[in-house]
């Protein structure tokens, strides 16, 4: 990510198409572990169905906290390899998406 304030139209589109794969990936991401997570629970043998959701409540906690977490992660050790700070506003925007993503 790159926050610039004033950005050239080619630096404009590559951060919207960067946007756009992040949030596809981790879409994409969270539609397999489901599909997953729902095989893991039907092959398990769940009898009530209150177990099952509070196994995907959990489950879907630490997939959203997995999603917020480790991007942040990888991005402090980039920008301090590079001697660069990741700033508020990005990590705002960042947690913005994937919580709305993971709603």
């Amino acid at each position: 990510f790159a926050n610039l304030q004033r950005p050239s139209v080619e630096q404009f589109w590559l951060a919207q198409a960067e946007r756009g794969v992040v949030a596809a990936s981790a879409a994409i991401g969270n539609r397999l572990l489901v599909h997953v997570l729902r095989r893991a629970a039907a092959a398990s043998g769940f009898l009530q169905r209150v177990n099952e959701d509070s196994a995907f409540v959990v489950c879907a906690y630490c997939a959203c906290v997995l999603n917020s977490v480790v991007p942040l992660a990888i991005a402090a050790l980039v920008a301090a390899a590079d001697r660069v700070t990741v700033n508020g506003p990005l990590v705002v925007s960042w947690l913005f998406q994937v919580s709305w993503m993971c709603v």
